[in-house]
């Protein structure tokens, strides 16, 4: 199963708005927003490197790209429960779609600082 641009939008706004949500005085979860962020970027960074990779340096990067994703899922479920987001998992079904979300959320991040 693959996510949709909408799904990933939908739930990607969601986190937004939660995070907009964020007292200012908090500054631990502000932080661990913008590590979350960070390690969908980091993900979907080396994900995307793979287009121009050969099979042995993709062989050579691989357990980079399992810790990165498996950060990112990490990220995703602390994320979630801090801000008691619930239903994530009944979109994002499995390992790919969550890495597919990283992908997402690097792509809006980087439209919206045009």
């Amino acid at each position: 199963m693959s996510l949709s641009y909408e799904e990933a939008l939908r739930a990607y706004t969601m986190i937004k708005e939660k995070a907009s949500e964020i007292p200012e005085d908090d500054t631990d979860l502000k932080e661990f927003y913008q590590d979350f962020l960070r390690s969908a970027m980091d993900y979907a960074l080396i994900r995307t490197q793979w287009t121009f990779m050969s099979l042995d340096e993709i062989k050579e990067i691989d357990p980079l790209r399992t810790r990165r994703h498996n950060g990112f899922i990490a990220a995703l479920e602390g994320i979630c429960r801090n801000f008691r987001i619930e239903g994530i998992d009944a979109v994002m079904l499995d390992r790919k779609t969550k890495g597919d979300f990283a992908c997402y959320i690097s792509m809006f991040l980087g439209i919206e600082q045009r």
